[in-house]
């Protein structure tokens, strides 16, 4: 070893501790075993329990041996399982969205030995976070920040994905929804499109995906096409619109409306990629009610998931972990939905 032996074995020692591996209320190894396990002295592997002891990690009990009085990082932590509230599943979109978000997260929790707890966060104003040590939310939309604001003002960390608050306090970690709006524009209009449909909706970061919208026709010094943003729109009226506008390329800003764009653009007789491409938000791969392969900007959200979790468990185990504002990129996926125009 570099370090001077019972240094070494400290540091060992004091990240197991820190890290959770060693528990409050836990046995350490005794002498004999550290001493086989770092190659070492016993006489060095007593000073480095000594020097846990002396910084008021470990408590030496008569014959029992050293136990763990607390983590590193502050008073004694709640014992495991750590729980965590998580939002509820919200019908519609599990398939391509929040499952993919779920199964990072699950896989995460399984090894770091948390439970979830859905929570009932239909009105943030009466939420309900006892017993919770944390939280991972994937809904909060702008106007319900404050009450999440108010529980980390009181310590307990809260970590958001795909949306972006602006409070310090809180961890995010999200795509950059107007750049990779733009770069699916972008691509439309390199490859000939002019007259682009945009089909948006409602929720927290449909005015970011929007922005992008707009912010690639301005790139290329273009004017968008006037009437061509709709809002959630009824299949007939989707229909109407590509009929009597006949749009060359769409981009929905929500996976979840390609069924109804394919219903509409059978009903306007369009043929998709023939007479009109398609680019939309999410992998649709895999859901029911979408027969071809779309274009998409595909989020790495089991990734995310994944993260996020690991993130919120070290902002619980160790809370001078500062949060983290991390921005993730997404992948512009082009297939068989699109076309160059005039091609």
């Amino acid at each position: 070893m570099s370090k001077i032996a019972y240094q070494a074995v400290y540091d060992e020692l004091h990240r197991r501790i820190r890290e959770r591996q060693l528990l409050p209320g836990e046995l350490m190894p005794g002498e004999k075993r550290l001493a086989e396990e770092y190659q070492v002295s016993r006489t060095t592997a007593r000073k480095a329990l000594q020097l846990l002891s002396e910084q008021g990690f470990i408590s030496s009990r008569a014959g029992i041996g050293w136990e763990v009085l607390r983590s590193v990082s502050g008073p004694k932590a709640p014992p495991r399982p750590w729980t965590i509230g998580i939002d509820p599943i919200v019908p519609g979109w599990g398939a391509y969205y929040q499952e993919l978000l779920m199964k990072g997260i699950l896989d995460t929790a399984q090894l770091g030995g948390c439970r979830l707890s859905v929570l009932d966060n239909r009105d943030p104003k009466t939420l309900n976070v006892n017993g919770m040590d944390g939280l991972l939310m994937m809904w909060t939309g702008d106007e319900n920040y404050a009450p999440y604001a108010a529980l980390a003002e009181k310590g307990l960390p809260i970590v958001f994905i795909n949306r972006q608050p602006e409070n310090p306090r809180f961890s995010f970690f999200s795509v950059d929804y107007t750049h990779e709006a733009c770069r699916a524009v972008e691509y439309l209009l390199l490859t000939g499109h002019r007259e682009i449909l945009m089909v948006t909706g409602g929720g927290a970061s449909m005015a970011l995906r929007e922005r992008g919208y707009f912010q690639a026709y301005a790139m290329r010094n273009l004017t968008p096409p006037a009437g061509l943003v709709l809002r959630d729109p009824e299949v007939d009226e989707l229909a109407d619109v590509l009929k009597t506008r006949r749009p060359s390329a769409a981009f929905l800003l929500f996976g979840c409306q390609t069924p109804i764009f394919a219903m509409a653009a059978e009903r306007a007789g369009l043929r998709i990629p023939g007479d009109i491409s398609l680019i939309c938000f999410d992998d649709m791969d895999s859901v029911a009610g979408v027969s071809f392969p779309v274009s998409c900007i595909r989020m790495p959200l089991f990734q995310m998931g994944q993260a996020a979790l690991k993130h919120l468990l070290q902002r619980m185990e160790r809370p001078e972990t500062a949060p983290t504002r991390q921005i993730v990129g997404a992948e512009l996926c082009i297939n068989s939905s699109c076309r160059t125009q005039g091609s």
